[in-house]
């Protein structure tokens, strides 16, 4: 009978920490917007300010759907979207709400982006997105640039802070580029060597209780 109980013990504390630990170790969404919920699901809006999870803190940007698809060259299964360079004679800056907390580890970074489609071939626009002072990039952009998923891995070594931008602040043209379905994540790291000594662990006291039964 002890020998009975220390099986039971042994695989229901294995079951406990593996469960804990899986769920320690699974990812994090902390941004994820395809913008489809914004204006009530109802393009088009110039110089939309009302996002959701985002602030205008500088220029225009236009919220965009169905109607445009044509206009933009936007794929039909986008949804609605932003054009950056908004009714106003200023390129909009993009600014999430959230100053995200970002602990150490691993992120992705993910957004649908589009060049303006403008008929001029010499337009070319200039997206800047950063994430605090962990990641900055600068994106340029011919007119004709398809719509592309831009996926970044950062690393960030000690935990910060941070608001995520899209700044096309540059922009003077009333029709900008064009962003959409933008995702931040920490990513699920490997499972650590401790996970699959628990995982041997009650492996082993199942074995044990086959053993007990038999017997």
């Amino acid at each position: 009978m002890r020998k009975l109980v220390m099986v039971i013990i042994g695989l229901g504390l294995g079951l406990i920490l593996i469960s804990q630990n899986a769920n320690a170790d699974a990812d994090i969404v902390l941004l994820d917007d395809n913008f489809n919920s914004e204006n009530g699901g109802n393009p088009y809006q110039p110089n939309y300010p009302n996002f959701q999870n985002w602030d205008v803190v500088s220029g225009g940007v236009d919220l965009c759907g169905p109607e445009y698809y044509s206009y933009h060259g936007m794929p039909s299964w986008v949804g609605l979207y932003v054009d950056l360079d908004g009714g106003t004679t200023e390129g909009g800056i993009l600014k999430s709400k959230t100053n995200f907390a970002l602990l150490h580890g691993k992120y992705e970074l993910k957004f649908g982006i589009k060049g303006s489609n403008n008929l001029d071939p010499s337009d070319t626009d200039i997206v800047v997105v950063s994430l605090g002072s962990v990641y900055n990039e600068t994106f340029t952009l011919p007119y004709n640039y398809p719509f592309t998923t831009i996926t970044r891995n950062i690393n960030i070594p000690s935990s910060t802070t941070g608001y995520l931008i899209f700044d096309h602040s540059s922009g003077n043209d009333w029709i900008g580029p064009l962003l959409d379905n933008v995702k931040l994540i920490k990513t699920n790291p490997v499972p650590e060597p401790s996970l699959m000594v628990l995982l041997g662990i009650s492996v082993m006291s199942l074995a044990g209780l086959k053993r007990w039964w038999k017997d």
